[in-house]
C-alpha cells in the first residue's frame, strides 16, 4: 500500500537560495519572508518554493516556516563557499511515516545492493546518451569491453570499484573536455558542476521526504557516506552532468544567477523521453514511491522514468531563461528501464 505522507506539488517551483549571512526566514501568512537586520530582503509564496540552499553556518530559521516548508515537501540543503552540498534538514510529514521507515531500516543488504545495481545500471544507460550527445558515441562500450590487465600469464579480473574508477578517469574529460579534471574543491566549471548537483540533491531530498522515507538510510554499505537522496541521484546524475558540461562549453566558467535559474528550470523542464516528455523531479517522485514500495514488499523490479538522449541547443536554451521546447519522443525502446 502506497504511503501518502505528504502532496507533492508539481507545479512551477523555484529554489530560494539564501546566500548572505545574518539573514532570518520567517513564516507571514502563507509566505516566507526573507529578512536581514532591520529589512525584509525578499518574499516567496510557500506553495512556490521547491527547496532552499543556505550557505553554511546559515540564517535563522522559525518553528512556523519550518513547519510550512514541511508541509509543501521542501527539501533544504546547506552548501559550501563552492557550491558543494554539505548537509540536508529532514522534515517529519505526519505520524504516518514509522512502518515505512522500519521496513527502509531493516532491508536485508544482499536486496538492498540488488536495488542499487539496478540504479547503478540505470546511470551507466544515461552516460552513454550523455557522452553520445558530446560527440563520444561508443566509448564508455569500448572502455568496458577493452582487455583486462595481465597478472603474470593469466588475465587479471577487475573488481566492480577498479571499473568505476577507470570509468571516473575517463568520463569527465570525455564530457566536458581533455583539460577538465573533477575536483569539487575546485572553483570555476567544477563549481558549475557542483550547483546542478545540489540542485538535483534538492529535488531527491524532496521526493525522498514526500515518499516517507528515512534520507540517511540509504543502499549503500554503512561505511559509505551516502544517503537515499544520494541513492535517487544516481541515475538522473548524467543528464545534469551533461547540462551542466553544455554550459561550461558555452562559456559559463562559474555559478551565476543565469546559472542557477538554468538548473532550476532543468529539473522542471519537459525533457524528451522514450514516449512523451519526461520530467526529472517527477522521475525522481516516481523513483522515491517505488523504492518505497519495494522496501515494504520485498518486490525485486524497479521500474524507472528517465530522459532519452538530449540536444544540446534545447539544454542551452535553459541559460537564456527559455524553457525547452516541445520535442518528438524517441520511438526506440521502452521509457521504462527495469530490471528483474
Amino acid at each position: 500500500m502506497e504511503l501518502e505522507t505528504a502532496v507533492l506539488r508539481e507545479e512551477a517551483a523555484r529554489i530560494v537560495e539564501i546566500a548572505e549571512d545574518r539573514r532570518a526566514v520567517a513564516l507571514s501568512g502563507r509566505e516566507i519572508v526573507i529578512a536581514g537586520g532591520d529589512r525584509e530582503a525578499e518574499r516567496v509564496p510557500v506553495e512556490a518554493i521547491a527547496g532552499m540552499v543556505a550557505y553554511r553556518p546559515g540564517p535563522s530559521w522559525t518553528a512556523p516556516a519550518l513547519a510550512a516548508l514541511t508541509e509543501c515537501g521542501a527539501g533544504i540543503v546547506l552548501r559550501g563557499p563552492n557550491h558543494d552540498s554539505h548537509s540536508l534538514a529532514w522534515q517529519v510529514p505526519n505520524r504516518s511515516w514509522p512502518a515505512r521507515i522500519r521496513a527502509q531500516l531493516a532491508l536485508y543488504p544482499p536486496y538492498a545492493r540488488h536495488l542499487l545495481r539496478q540504479l547503478e545500471r540505470a546511470r551507466d544507460a544515461q552516460r552513454v546518451l550523455a557522452l553520445e550527445t558530446m560527440g563520444g558515441k561508443g566509448k564508455l562500450q569500448a572502455l568496458k569491453a577493452a582487455p583486462r590487465p595481465m597478472r603474470g600469464w593469466r588475465t587479471a579480473k577487475r573488481t566492480r570499484g577498479e571499473l568505476a574508477a577507470e570509468i571516473a578517469r575517463h568520463y569527465w574529460p570525455w564530457l566536458v573536455g581533455k583539460g577538465f579534471r573533477r575536483d569539487p574543491a575546485r572553483p570555476g566549471a567544477n563549481a558549475v558542476v557542483n550547483y546542478g548537483h545540489t540542485a538535483l540533491r534538492i529535488a531527491a531530498t524532496r521526493a525522498v521526504h514526500a515518499a516517507g522515507l528515512h534520507p540517511g538510510a540509504g543502499l549503500r554499505d554503512q561505511g559509505v557516506r551516502a544517503g537515499l537522496a544520494d541513492d535517487l541521484m544516481i541515475p538522473f546524475r548524467p543528464v545534469v552532468e551533461l547540462a551542466a558540461s553544455i554550459f561550461i562549453a558555452t562559456g559559463s566558467n562559474g555559478v551565476d544567477g543565469r546559472i542557477e535559474a538554468a538548473f532550476a528550470r532543468l529539473l522542471a523542464a519537459p525533457l524528451r523521453g522514450r514516449r512523451g516528455p519526461v520530467q526529472i523531479r517527477l522521475g525522481l517522485a516516481e523513483l522515491a514511491r517505488a523504492l518505497g514500495h519495494c522496501f515494504e514488499t520485498g518486490d525485486a523490479r524497479l521500474d524507472l522514468l528517465l530522459p532519452a538522449r538530449q540536444d544540446p541547443d534545447t539544454l542551452f536554451a535553459l541559460t537564456q531563461g527559455s524553457g525547452i521546447r516541445d520535442q518528438e519522443p524517441e520511438t526506440t525502446n521502452d521509457h521504462l528501464i527495469s530490471d528483474s
